[in-house]
């Protein structure tokens, strides 16, 4: 009886010992979730100001290339049809991956 005993308690041990990685690596993915999902607006917000920083700086490059400078009459025009010609852009490239083009 004792023998039987002896190995289901060797066998606990070695049960529990080894179900300690898998849970600290589970807490370890439940905290990342956690701040992933607290972090995702603020995280949002700054990759579309990061974006609209470097659209400004894009198109302030190429109208000033046609010399339109930010304080000409032309500049503002410029951006219009930059943004347009962006707009458009997109659309053919989200009718292409739908499979209309």
């Amino acid at each position: 009886m004792k023998a039987g005993n002896s190995e289901s308690e060797n066998v606990t041990p070695k049960l529990r010992q080894s179900s300690v990685p898998a849970i600290a690596l589970a807490t370890a993915i439940c905290a990342f979730a956690i701040y992933a999902v607290v972090e995702a607006p603020a995280t949002w917000r700054a990759a579309q100001r990061f974006k609209a920083e470097q659209i400004q700086q894009e198109d302030q490059m190429f109208c000033e290339r046609f010399r339109m400078p930010p304080s000409s009459e032309g500049f503002a025009t410029c951006v219009v049809y930059l943004t347009d010609i962006k707009r458009r852009h997109g659309d053919r490239l989200a009718a292409e991956a739908a499979g209309i083009l």
